[in-house]
């Protein structure tokens, strides 16, 4: 695929010598496609456990026990974003790595993990009476000890992701869900630990992941702090931070509130609506960001490149998640309450509002890719800060009606996010609003299709007197079908990015499906 065609890695391959024979080194494009390949599948199985695990937690604990954790994970989420200084990603932008960069950044990423883990341990009564939620001390100083866990790693994890080591991440990322939280939190439940087998979950997967971290690198854990590498890792991570803590009180703004003024069960129940709208996010805007980060700043000085690839994966995106959000707004009962059971049913309506913005919460991370690529921290933080204040203020607004009105409030937040970054990228790049307007109108027609196709697909089985599982199960099939059988036999429906998707991922998957590239 050339530079014109959108390829945001299109370099020649290198040939080197080694003991008398050429070796040809993989391109950053043919590393990319592979790092999507990985990344896509280990999340896509991932996500796939999640749901699985969630059905049994959510019959086995009550929407306390999740609102207590949900709490808990809000001042985890906090400290995570502050104390590690932006320090992985540093590693990560970094043109110049040097090692005397990494032996900082692992000084001080350690030195943060144990110092945190026991502000939050002792920390833990004040933080139970600030929400006014029983129980929640015990799950805090559980979790506490996840942050000298991270701080070990931090480093290892960001060379990883320069590395673009993205299947052996994959893997350990869905083997640890597997060995560690599933039969930690599942067993844990069962026993009657309540909200404690979650937190307990978490702390076994932190560890699995970590230590799998440390031994993939082979990095040597070496201790030591110089002050020119600190400052040249500060003068980025500060501004990472700085948009991260913006981001996060976009994130947790809204479970405060609804945990502080409406409860535990309420903030459960929000949680749930949230966490199920975040699983198409995570699979398609976190992966693409985790391997985009990566390659888009290995070539930051092409702002040409760099502007191709942008329109291109926006598209990309929100071809999928565009017509996946209207299709999962019909059968979102159908979704609830065969995932969940029958106590969720409060969840429904906040799920429907919420993944009404899926397209534009996933669309967003690849602006937040692209000006973390070029350095725009201090730029982009503000714009997070703003989000913050709109989730913050709609929240408190919507918090009168319920969780259903917070949804409402943090729905308008996002696509508020979403128009800001989009001007920032839209500065540094040069982009064309209207090729975006075109895209958006071209998606919504083919999702009011798709939906359609849904709903009476679902009133049909409900006519039949068909349970809510056969007919997520038979509309849910019938529709990857046809939408699988239109992306191979008509990709110019999905436009110019439709037949980039098919002619360039769906060959590069089945190339790996036949033969496994080595990392």
């Amino acid at each position: 695929m050339s530079l014109e065609e959108g390829d945001p890695t299109g370099d020649k391959k290198v040939v080197q010598p080694g003991g008398g024979k050429k070796r040809v080194t993989r391109t950053l494009s043919d590393r990319s496609v592979s790092g999507f390949f990985w990344a896509f599948s280990g999340a896509g199985v991932q996500s796939v456990l999640k749901m699985l695990v969630l059905a049994i937690l959510a019959r086995l604990l009550t929407p306390h026990d999740f609102g207590v954790v949900g709490a808990a994970a809000v001042v985890i989420s906090f400290l995570n974003t502050t104390t590690q200084l932006g320090v992985g990603p540093a590693i990560v932008q970094r043109a110049d790595l040097e090692d005397v960069h990494i032996r900082t950044g692992q000084t001080l990423s350690l030195a943060m993990g144990f110092v945190t883990g026991a502000i939050f341990y002792f920390a833990a009564p004040l933080i139970e009476s600030l929400y006014r939620i029983d129980g929640l001390a015990g799950v805090v100083r559980t979790l506490a000890f996840v942050f000298p866990l991270k701080g070990m790693a931090v480093v290892a994890e960001g060379l990883l992701q320069r590395n673009m080591r993205f299947r052996a991440m994959a893997m350990v990322s869905t083997v640890s869900y597997v060995l560690g939280y599933a039969p930690v939190a599942i067993g844990l439940a069962m026993l009657g630990y309540g909200p404690q087998a979650l937190a307990f979950g978490v702390l076994a997967q932190a560890a699995l992941t970590r230590v799998s971290y440390r031994f993939l690198i082979r990095q040597p854990f070496s201790l030591a702090i110089n002050m020119v590498a600190l400052r040249q890792l500060l003068s980025y991570g500060g501004g990472h931070t700085l948009a991260k803590l913006g981001n996060f009180t976009a994130l947790n703004a809204d479970y405060f509130i609804v945990g502080r003024w409406l409860g535990a069960e309420a903030l459960g129940l929000y949680a749930r609506a949230y966490q199920l709208i975040m699983q198409p996010t995570n699979l398609f805007g976190t992966v693409v960001d985790s391997v985009l980060f990566p390659a888009m700043s290995s070539v930051q000085d092409d702002k040409l490149r760099l502007a191709r690839v942008y329109e291109r994966l926006t598209a990309a995106v929100v071809l999928v998640t565009l017509p996946l959000s209207m299709v999962m707004i019909v059968l979102a009962d159908d979704i609830i309450l065969t995932v969940l059971g029958g106590q969720w049913g409060g969840v429904v309506l906040p799920f429907q509002i919420l993944i009404s913005m899926l397209a534009f919460r996933t669309a967003y991370k690849l602006s937040d890719t692209l000006s973390r690529s070029l350095g725009t921290v201090y730029r982009r933080a503000w714009r997070q800060w703003v989000y913050a204040g709109a989730v913050l203020g709609g929240a408190m607004i919507g918090q009168a009606w319920g969780v259903s009105g917070v949804a409402v409030g943090v729905g308008a937040a996002i696509l508020l996010n979403y128009l800001l970054m989009y001007q920032l990228c839209y500065v540094l790049i040069d982009l064309s609003p209207l090729t975006t307007l075109r895209t958006l109108f071209r998606y919504s027609l083919i999702g009011m299709g798709w939906s359609g196709v849904a709903l009476a697909g679902k009133l049909a089985l409900l006519e039949a007197g068909a349970p809510k599982p056969v007919i997520l199960i038979v509309v849910g099939t019938v529709l990857a079908l046809v939408a699988l059988g239109a992306f191979r036999y008509i990709p110019s429906l999905f436009g110019e990015e439709g037949r980039w998707l098919k002619d360039t991922f769906m060959t590069k998957m089945q190339q790996k499906l036949r033969r496994p590239a080595k990392q």
